[in-house]
């Protein structure tokens, strides 16, 4: 069952990935290994599964832009995004709580730059116009970048 204070677990979920991540002196394996640790310990239906998708942003982000182009189509990291929405936003626990669109823009954000339009597509239909500024900021202009890769998911998902 979900309860309130799952919201303020997620967010500490999410500031200790990000802090162990290289770019604050950590390592990607200490970053996933916590996330991994953390979604497989969550809740069915709470959006802390979704600390693995915010890994792999934050892994995305330290990769040059030869090698980020193709991160997100690799079918490890692909089935680990489906696995956390699996269990978060499409479980039939999940409720709509404070801070519920966050969820579906970052997985909209990483199955779009997947290429893989049906996931985006549901994605973004779920949240509507609900844009977030992470992780589009990584875009540019949060808002442009959302209503691009939304048209295109929508299009051809």
């Amino acid at each position: 069952m979900y309860h309130a204070h799952h919201a303020f677990f997620a967010l500490l979920g999410k500031n200790a990935q990000t802090g162990r991540s290289a770019k604050w002196f950590g390592s990607e394996e200490e970053m996933f290994a916590f996330a991994r640790k953390a979604a497989a310990a969550a809740p069915s239906g709470g959006p802390l599964p979704l600390v693995v998708v915010s890994a792999h942003i934050e892994q995305w982000l330290s990769l040059s832009e030869e090698e980020d182009d193709g991160y997100f189509k690799q079918p490890d990291v692909l089935a680990e995004l489906h696995a956390a929405a699996d269990r978060s936003v499409r479980h039939p626990a999940f409720r709509r709580r404070p801070g519920w669109p966050a969820g579906h823009n970052a997985l909209a954000f990483a199955f779009a730059l997947a290429g893989d339009h049906a996931a985006a597509k549901e994605q973004f239909t779920a949240v509507g116009d609900l844009v977030t500024d992470w992780p589009w900021c990584y875009l540019g202009d949060e808002s442009t970048a959302f209503a691009e890769m939304r048209k295109v998911s929508l299009k051809y998902g």
